[in-house]
């Protein structure tokens, strides 16, 4: 999924400006897009950089969603939102915006173990953790969100654990193409190429997992490979397309499942779930 910033008046960027930047005339070169440095008015490490207009546009609107900025250390801005923080780099605080509960709370997590493929920064087992889950297993291919992941992971006290390998159909290594590092754009495309270690989809279906979601920029068609009966382990999925349903659908349809589509973003990209009938 990806983040999503508005362009609104700039009367909400001078609000912003005033209540949270030491220097709220920094925001000046920010709009002619020029990387600029700014400090949040109780943090003395010196504050963070923006690139431009679209970092400073994140920023503001997380803010305007309900979030507030705790604090700024070693270029990771910290949110609080009522019971939840969350660290992360500025061009990751855009995935706090989107409607995770929407999509994902469509099941009763209460003492669930589940499945996290594609965990990003932890957001999402964060969710998961405070809905009622005992466990959440995550599984990201890009090695360097992983210690952010377990930041997290303690800020929020989730029970959990955290693999760095990417899914694929069998074991191995795996080329996965991207454009920029962090982002949640990672693997659907790019001139870059990220070596990863990868394991089978169905050797991680066959743990214990009560819920699965997928949300891994593609590697949800690995699940075309799974036997149904190690797909029908897990009962429940909720799982974001990248490349397309049909495939997707019919094969949870022949394997026994009930399949109903969640949400659309784009013609090939949306989400379903997936649950076992009798």
């Amino acid at each position: 999924m990806k983040g999503i910033y508005t362009q609104i008046p700039i009367v909400e960027s001078v609000k912003f400006s005033l209540k949270y930047l030491k220097n709220p005339w920094a925001i000046i070169p920010i709009f002619l897009d020029r990387p600029t440095r700014v400090d949040i008015k109780w943090s003395n490490d010196g504050g963070i950089v923006l690139k431009g207009k679209s970092d400073f546009w994140r920023l503001r609107d997380i803010t305007r969603s309900g979030w507030e900025i705790l604090n700024t250390k070693n270029g990771i801005i910290y949110l609080k939102n009522k019971e939840i923080v969350i660290a992360a780099h500025i061009h990751q605080i855009s995935v706090v915006n989107e409607p995770l509960e929407k999509y994902y709370r469509i099941f009763d997590f209460s003492h669930k173990t589940v499945l996290d493929i594609g965990g990003y920064i932890g957001y999402s087992a964060i969710l998961f953790s405070r809905w009622g889950a005992k466990k959440v297993i995550i599984y990201e291919a890009q090695r360097e969100n992983i210690p952010m992941i377990k930041k997290n992971m303690r800020l929020n006290k989730v029970n959990g654990e955290v693999h760095n390998l990417a899914i694929a159909d069998k074991d191995g290594y795996i080329e996965l193409s991207y454009d920029e590092l962090g982002t949640t754009s990672f693997g659907l495309g790019g001139n870059k190429k990220y070596k990863i270690r990868a394991i089978s989809i169905s050797r991680v279906l066959s743990s214990n997992i009560d819920i699965a979601k997928f949300d891994c920029e593609g590697c949800e068609y690995s699940l075309l490979s799974v036997p149904c009966e190690i797909l029908r382990n897990v009962p429940r999925y909720v799982i974001e397309y990248h490349r397309g349903f049909e495939s997707l659908k019919n094969k949870f349809e022949e394997c026994g499942f009930k399949v109903q589509k969640l949400w659309k973003i784009k013609e090939q990209i949306g989400g379903f779930k997936a649950e076992v009938m009798g």
